[in-house]
């Protein structure tokens, strides 16, 4: 599905966010980074069964996309999830409570120019659609996010 086909609510800096998903198969909400239709990047949990779901990440540079995952319970439902920039790099992590942090994805953007949209997304690829329910969005300016990282390094 092309990107152009997703929903996503977008500001033009990186941030971090909460997300509480409701469950249907391969149901998405996550963050996106995004400069054009061949370069952006997404981070989500993507429920598949009541037991089993994944933490995920696609990666697409010059027109080649890749999936990346970490199997995680299906019981989870709440997940807050970080990116952050340095030059062409977007950095990707992932908490299960919004205090300790694990690195999900460094990901290389090609000819990535200086400014993406950033925010919300959310797709329903296989079913009819599904609620998700967003909390605690922040997009932060580069220098605001590196005083972040550094803090929670």
């Amino acid at each position: 599905m092309p990107t152009e086909d997703r929903i996503a609510l977008c500001n033009p800096d990186p941030g971090k966010m909460g997300a509480t998903i409701e469950r249907a198969k391969y149901d998405q909400c996550g963050l996106l980074a995004r400069a054009d239709s061949e370069t952006w990047v997404k981070c989500s949990a993507e429920y598949e069964t009541a037991t089993h779901s994944r933490l995920g990440s696609v990666v697409t540079s010059l027109g080649y996309s890749d999936w990346a995952t970490q199997d995680i319970a299906g019981t989870a439902t709440d997940f807050w999830y970080r990116l952050r920039r340095e030059g062409d790099d977007v950095f990707i992590d992932w908490s299960a409570d919004g205090v300790d942090w694990r690195q999900m994805r460094v990901a290389h953007l090609q000819h990535c120019p200086a400014e993406l949209l950033v925010g919300v997304y959310a797709c329903s690829p296989t079913g009819p659609g599904f609620s998700c329910r967003v909390s605690g969005l922040v997009i932060e300016t580069a220098g605001e996010a590196d005083q972040q990282g550094a803090a929670d390094a």
